[in-house]
């Protein structure tokens, strides 16, 4: 038996590593710096060595003047950029290899704060010095070393930086849609992220972090881990995040998370915590528990709320002196200091009086870790997590808007497209019947039979052309009128989660059509030609220019409608094009918002 095996038998915890990368800046799109990313990135070195037993931690972030202040005896960290990045999943490779050798278990995570966005369906984030695709990512990760690798995203756009949208594919891919291709192509890989409606990403002054980030932190000390195992699953993170931003009043602040283990598993762990000890705070159950950890600056460092049971919470070095917990009791705050000797158990603090809990306090922001969490929540997240995955999962108005009239545009060239066959067929039909009538004076017997078969092949071929333009809808039509309905019924997410399978049924339609339309043609076409080959055959020169009339007239009507429909431009490729085009061009929004003891900043993309 294997040393790996028999550690794995034994129940050993894997080792760590875990590089994390936190970028304010913007350079590839421009857009106005985070606050607070690089805050994210020393908070997280914090918390993973608060959390995991012995972790190593890669941290590449540029501290602005602010933070460097607020970590005073933090050495300065390695810039965000591709090199950097390169050389710390190097030494994940070389840690990895020197631990499988020693026969341990290993457990990689990358974390991302910062800027991210999609352009041709291929998301990214930004470093320092330029972006980092899709599909440099998966490459690190497939080479990243250690047994499974996890990922945490905040920024916006997470979605598609894990799961990009390809050319010709789904408009809006479903969760289900990103865990098959995840399982498929980095079975390894666990993910969690977060997106909004709106695909932006919001930064709170109160808590001097990313907000997603900032419920992740909490989770990961312990505050997520529902049934007090250590072994904490991707589920028990995402309900627990999904939980504590659900009592929001604003709906566009409420993420949606996106969590699968490695193969696809939300029941995998993300993360096994180092044992109840030292720097603990703990809760033996049997009541609602409500708290807070604020450092010696009283920033907050994490929340939980826990509807009575268990709980340990680990302490990052930060909070263990000069921090303080706080504690919701009959609706008001009260406040316990913290040593390296405080006693763990919630039940023996004394918790001073504190301000009151109002109206406005709840307000906003303040409504985070409102409801209380525990295992019924993780079975609820997860009941529903079956039908979430059918739904597409970062949808705005503005994207279902810009699809609609996408599509539009669409129906209008296939419209005009069908109309433009319509004539050519009808053209083709009058000059055919003319002609085949005309000739019939001028024809003697011998050549009559020949012109009265290929006549009435013209005249059927451009009949059974124009029928079809005339009495059936073109594919974008068709999806246009469906989509729409669906929007005026008020199902919007109906009409986004039915319009890829919509898109390929009709797409294939539409091309069928094609085919059809451009075999008629050719037969025209070539129908048309014998006929005007047949001109010098003809035993007089009236016939013979009847004949090379109906031809060449025939010739050109059916040439027409051959090339609309062998070298016409599909409208699937204008409407591939527009919808995974760069989205650079549109200007970002950003806004501050005034909330209870700070401000919201947030930062949007167009989509």
């Amino acid at each position: 038996m294997s040393l790996l095996l028999l550690s794995a038998l034994l129940g050993a915890a894997p080792t760590s590593y875990v590089i994390v990368v936190g970028n304010n800046a913007s350079p590839a799109l421009g857009r106005p710096r985070l606050a607070y990313a690089d805050d994210d990135a020393l908070r997280y070195e914090a918390v993973f060595h608060a959390a995991l037993a012995e972790p190593v931690v890669d941290v590449l972030t540029t501290l602005d003047a602010d933070t460097q202040r607020q970590f005073p005896d933090r050495a300065t960290p390695p810039a965000p950029t591709r090199a950097a990045l390169d050389a710390a999943f190097e030494r994940m490779r070389g840690w990895s290899a020197t631990e499988r050798r020693a026969g341990r278990r290993t457990r990689g995570y990358f974390v991302f704060a910062g800027h991210g966005d999609v352009e041709r369906g291929e998301g990214f984030v930004e470093l320092e010095d330029g972006r980092l695709s899709s599909s440099a990512l998966s490459a690190l990760l497939a080479k990243a070393g250690p047994d499974e690798v996890n990922v945490v995203l905040d920024s916006c756009n997470a979605f598609y930086v894990l799961s990009p949208r390809k050319p010709g594919g789904k408009v809006f891919p479903t969760p289900a849609d990103a865990t098959e291709a995840l399982a498929k192509q980095l079975p390894s890989v666990g993910v969690l992220l977060a997106t909004s409606a709106e695909a932006e990403v919001y930064e709170w002054s109160e808590l001097q972090s990313g907000i997603f980030s900032y419920l992740v932190r909490s989770g990961l000390l312990g505050a997520a881990d529902a049934n007090v195992d250590g072994e904490l699953s991707f589920e028990e993170l995402a309900s627990f995040a999904t939980n504590a931003a659900g009592s929001l009043v604003n709906p566009a602040l409420r993420p949606r998370i996106f969590a699968r283990g490695p193969t696809g598993d939300v029941r995998r762990t993300f993360a096994t915590l180092r044992p109840a000890g030292p720097a603990t705070l703990t809760h033996d159950g049997g009541e609602v528990v409500r708290v807070r950890l604020k450092d010696a600056l009283g920033v907050r460092w994490a929340d939980a709320h826990v509807a009575g049971q268990a709980l340990v919470l680990r302490l990052p070095s930060a909070v263990q002196v000069g921090g303080v917990v706080e504690r919701l009791v009959a609706k008001a705050w009260g406040s316990a200091g913290l040593t390296p000797d405080t006693e763990p158990s919630l039940s023996k603090l004394a918790f001073g009086a504190g301000p009151s809990v109002t109206a406005r306090s709840q307000a906003e922001l303040g409504g985070l870790f409102e409801a209380a969490w525990g295992t019924a929540q993780v079975d609820a997240w997860r009941t529903d997590d079956a039908a979430r995955a059918q739904t597409p999962l970062a949808v705005s108005e503005a994207s279902v808007e810009r699809v609609e009239a996408m599509l539009r545009s669409a129906a209008e060239r296939d419209r005009e497209g069908r109309k433009a066959g319509m004539f050519a067929f009808g053209g083709s039909l009058l000059g055919s019947a003319t002609a085949l009538g005309l000739s019939f004076g001028f024809m003697d017997a011998d050549n009559r039979a020949n012109q009265a078969i290929i006549g009435a092949v013209n005249v059927a071929s451009a009949v059974a052309g124009l029928t079809v333009l005339a009495l059936a809808q073109t594919t974008w039509e068709r999806v246009y009128a469906q989509f729409s309905e669906a929007r005026r019924r008020g199902d919007t997410l109906r009409a986004v989660a039915d319009l890829d399978a919509v898109l390929q049924q009709q797409v294939a339609a539409g091309r069928t059509a094609r085919v059809v339309g451009g075999v008629l043609a050719g037969v025209g076409l070539a129908l048309s030609a014998a006929t005007f080959v047949l001109a010098g055959f003809a035993p007089n020169d009236d016939a013979r220019a009847f004949s090379v009339a109906f031809g060449t007239l025939g010739m050109t009507g059916f040439g027409f409608a051959l090339g609309v429909a062998v070298f016409g431009k599909d409208p699937i490729d204008d409407v591939a094009r527009m919808l995974l085009e760069e989205r650079n061009s549109q200007r970002p929004r950003v806004s501050i918002a005034p909330v209870n003891q700070g401000a919201v900043l947030r930062v949007a993309a167009g989509f």
